[in-house]
């Protein structure tokens, strides 16, 4: 912890290779070489050789239990850096750069914790992990750019849904080679457009009997106050390339519609109650009251014969201000009642739509850690 390697003392280029039958990084430790190369593998053998350039290359030899835990920083921008092991653990930062590239290979589990940064813009990601590849919502793994690749390969793939997978302009493509678990997270950055448009429980629901995926998910007007409703999206079982979609389905719309109408007359409620309507008639109807006493003090001055109506006048007006205010009082509170009494049924449309979504997929699905797991059993929803 705190502990620094640093090569650009000797100008770009340098090489980090760190060997050992575990490899950690605590957190607090930084790792830099600019425009070299940085390697920490965990095994019980390494061989490094040199080809007839002068590069240099290594082999790793591991027996099932070594592990790679990287909790602090990796700099190597634009170079390269790689995580090898049987269990590779990434849970600080790793930068390579713009153009660079990294690489994590394990042999048994590879797992991107939350909180983590993978990042390599117009550069490549490449995530191997033999038995499990997971990588957790709070993640940030970013290939951005016209040359951007990022490849996700195992037999079970778990990426969850986050929007912090992305490779604009780019490419992100999915390897499950036994499929049997599937989250394409990367994939919902296609469908949160417009700018103003969210995605809300996301989830792939279950492997086609063609081998194919099918992700589900809700759609928000930012801010949560409109359901756009329920979409599907098809996905190619092997690369995660968009085969169909987002298409609109059934499951869940007539509650969606219901709630959007029942939010949108709860929030006219609330302007209504919260608008100068009310105070304004109030006011209004007091002018009316002055205006016509004054009126009626006028003819008085004029001719002491009215002077006995303006008496009566002035009398009533006590009343009528009097009136006129409860009147307000009272409309005004009728209409936050009105607006409580449709914010509560705008929240019990709310649920009601969301138990509709989620019982539509819930006989697809265990839960897992962290996120939603789908069963593979080919049947569509």
């Amino acid at each position: 912890n705190g502990a620094q390697i640093l090569t650009s003392t000797y100008g770009p280029g340098g090489q980090v290779w760190l060997f050992a039958k575990n490899v950690t990084q605590e957190a607090g430790a930084t790792i830099t070489a600019p425009q070299g190369q940085v390697v920490l593998a965990a095994g019980n053998q390494v061989q490094v050789a040199t080809n007839g350039l002068g590069q240099m290359s290594f082999a790793v030899t591991t027996d099932g239990s070594n592990t790679v835990d990287s909790l602090g920083a990796i700099a190597a921008d634009r170079g390269a850096a790689g995580l090898f092991a049987d269990f590779v653990n990434h849970r600080g930062t790793l930068n390579a750069g713009n153009q660079g590239s990294v690489a994590m290979n394990a042999t048994k589990e590879l797992r991107i914790q939350g909180a983590s940064t993978i990042n390599a813009p117009d550069g490549s990601i490449t995530l191997r992990g033999g038995s499990v590849l997971e990588v957790e919502n709070d993640a940030i793994i970013n290939a951005d750019g016209v040359n951007g690749k990022i490849s996700f390969e195992s037999n079970n793939l778990l990426v969850y849904p986050s929007g912090n997978t992305h490779a604009v302009g780019g490419q992100v493509t999915f390897t499950q080679y036994q499929p049997s678990q599937y989250t394409a997270g990367a994939a919902l950055q296609l469908f949160v457009t417009p700018a103003n448009v969210y995605v809300e429980y996301a989830m792939i629901a279950y492997r086609l009997s063609d081998g194919n995926y099918a992700l589900r998910f809700t759609r928000f007007i930012y801010g949560g106050s409109e359901t756009l409703g329920f979409f599907e999206v098809i996905l190619d079982g092997r690369t995660g390339a968009v085969l169909s979609g987002p298409t609109a389905i059934s499951a869940g719309s007539a509650e969606a519609t219901a709630f959007n109408a029942a939010s949108a007359a709860a929030q006219n409620a609330y302007q209504m109650a919260n608008s100068r309507t009310l105070w304004d008639a109030y006011q209004a109807t007091i002018n009316k009251i002055a205006a016509d006493l004054a009126a009626a003090f006028n003819a008085a001055r004029e001719d002491w014969a009215n002077f006995p109506a303006y008496d009566v006048l002035r009398e009533a007006s006590f009343g009528a201000r009097s009136a006129a205010y409860q009147q307000y009082l009272d409309a005004d509170r009728a209409l936050r009642d009105t607006a409580e009494a449709l914010a509560i049924t705008s929240n019990i449309a709310h649920a009601t739509f969301l138990s509709s979504a989620i019982n539509g997929i819930s006989r697809f699905y265990g839960f897992g850690r962290g996120g939603i797991v789908p069963t593979t059993d080919g049947t569509r929803m």
